[in-house]
């Protein structure tokens, strides 16, 4: 398979799976037991924009808001020294992301850009034509087709596999969520299952701040997608790869390095936010069985549930631009040159926008988010996250009856900062 000869060399960097591992240093919020809640608290106390200070050095760097302090990992540490700004509610975020005259998201092109252009290195008009390319693949019909041939499919078999070996006792995260998630991206993109472990394997180790990770990394997963791409031109199939590489940007075919750039953003974003928010759906659900009970005895109140549950723990918690020239958000003024970081926990609590933002609630009325981000750089994929998300949680209900954490193991907690998810989920639940 491409790529995986690259194995051996990225163990060699990395002592643990990166898949099964946040990418940042998390001390300063694991610590919290409700580090999102806590710090959107606080947050909202400050105003709808605050100003912090960043600091760091070339192997990791932090952003400081009054007394909280975060990891760094999406920007280089240069680009985050001295004064930062927080977009805190919902309409300052809304606004920094639906703004790209003015708040751009070339502030990556250091940072991710180190992978070759992305979708999310660029502004329009530029971003426009090469999401253009990949947008067909995304459409309500082509959707809908993924659900009833492969969505559907893909974690039916996944469930009753985990049923069929671990007898009513399993980590959902080791042995069920990953596998759904990378043959869903990976038959829609065009990779198999064991490709895209892989291919995550290398994406997290071009996230680090290690200077021998991240060459190690990008190296890896950039001649892992090129091969792929090559081996579509001359043998197409049914994939978004085999699609892509036939396309045109103003009059000329898509050019190599732009299309390692789109295979790479549609993969990674694809597998964290299925897999990672699976996870963390699974841990709301156990923490909270009253809602669970809701959903047992309702099945049309999923939908809103999964809306529900990427407003109260989405898997990325911030996503950041860069201010082009002076200006003012919600009143406060920013600089030209300054980055501010969209704060999508704090926004997505916002009291002004959700009564007790601070609860789960299974049946609150459905409100657009900023949890997929909003304007041009919205998720491609979202339709299919949220198709597959409402899936699994049927399967967890007609599957894994009564299902409840394992009490001879530890009881798991959502953790991590730039991406939320639990690293273990150690459940049992009653063999029919």
């Amino acid at each position: 398979m491409p790529g995986q000869p690259a194995i051996k060399a990225i163990a060699d960097v990395a002592a643990n799976s990166a898949i099964f591992a946040h990418p940042d240093k998390t001390d300063t919020v694991d610590c919290m037991d409700d580090p999102v809640t806590e710090i959107a608290t606080k947050f909202h106390a400050m105003g709808p924009v605050i100003k912090g200070h960043g600091t760091g050095t070339p192997r990791g760097s932090q952003v400081r808001f009054g007394d909280i302090v975060l990891p760094n990992i999406l920007l280089t540490a240069q680009a985050c020294q001295g004064d930062v700004y927080a977009a805190i509610t919902f309409n300052a975020v809304r606004t920094l992301y639906t703004r790209p005259k003015v708040f751009s998201s070339t502030c990556f092109l250091d940072s991710l850009g180190r992978q070759g252009p992305t979708l999310t290195t660029m502004d329009p008009p530029e971003h426009s034509k090469y999401r253009v390319v990949a947008q067909p693949g995304f459409t309500p019909s082509q959707i809908a087709k993924y659900d009833e041939r492969l969505i559907r499919p893909s974690i039916t078999r996944r469930f009753a596999e985990l049923k069929a070996t671990h007898k009513g006792q399993a980590n959902l995260v080791r042995h069920l969520t990953p596998g759904i998630t990378f043959e869903i991206n990976g038959t829609i993109i065009g990779f198999t299952p064991e490709d895209v472990a892989f291919f995550t394997e290398c994406k997290k180790m071009a996230f680090s701040h290690d200077p021998e990770a991240v060459a190690a990394g990008t190296k890896a997963m950039s001649a892992f997608s090129a091969a792929l791409i090559e081996d579509r031109r001359a043998n197409p199939k049914d994939d978004l790869i085999s699609f892509i590489v036939q396309q045109q940007v103003d009059g000329e075919p898509v050019s190599h390095r732009n299309l390692l750039g789109l295979v790479n953003v549609i993969m990674s974003g694809g597998v964290d936010t299925i897999y990672k928010q699976s996870g963390n759906i699974v841990t709301l659900l156990l923490d909270n069985p009253d809602q669970f009970d809701l959903l047992r005895a309702d099945r049309s109140l999923i939908p809103g549930f999964i809306e529900e549950t990427i407003r109260y723990e989405a898997v990325p918690t911030h996503f950041p631009r860069m201010a082009l020239e002076d200006t003012e958000l919600e009143g406060v003024a920013v600089p030209a040159g300054a980055i501010v970081f969209g704060m999508i926990f704090s926004a997505n609590r916002d009291p002004a926008r959700w009564p007790n933002p601070h609860v789960l609630d299974a049946a609150r009325p459905v409100k657009p988010n900023v949890a997929f981000s909003a304007g041009p750089h919205a998720c491609i994929g979202a339709g299919v996250a949220r198709l597959a998300l409402a899936c699994f949680v049927e399967h967890l209900i007609d599957d894994l009856p009564r299902l409840r954490w394992d009490p001879d193991q530890p009881r798991p907690k959502i953790t991590g900062w730039t991406q939320r998810m639990p690293l273990d989920l150690p459940v049992v639940w009653d063999e029919l």
